[in-house]
């Protein structure tokens, strides 16, 4: 099993992780082969290094997104999971 910290910056964290981390859970349960655990700008990541690598893909278009259009829903999140 591997282990990866995904530091997040220049991003707000509530428009990724949502109210009470909403969103956050919806990701988790979206990707139930690995753990992830959020500490402050820090995700740390653990399970299969493919699974990781397609974890960061998707956190890195998600923020990407907010970026573009300020804002980040629970059904953006299960489409740029596809």
């Amino acid at each position: 099993m591997s282990e990866k910290i995904i530091t997040l910056k220049n991003i707000e964290l509530v428009k990724l992780f949502g109210t009470n981390n909403t969103k956050l859970n919806k990701i988790i349960n979206l990707f139930p082969d690995i753990k992830i655990v959020s500490r402050g700008e820090e995700l740390r990541v653990s399970g299969k290094i493919n699974k990781i690598q397609i974890f960061e893909q998707k956190i890195y278009s998600f923020i990407s997104h907010i970026n573009q259009f300020g804002s980040l829903t629970s059904s953006q999140i299960e489409r740029l999971v596809e």
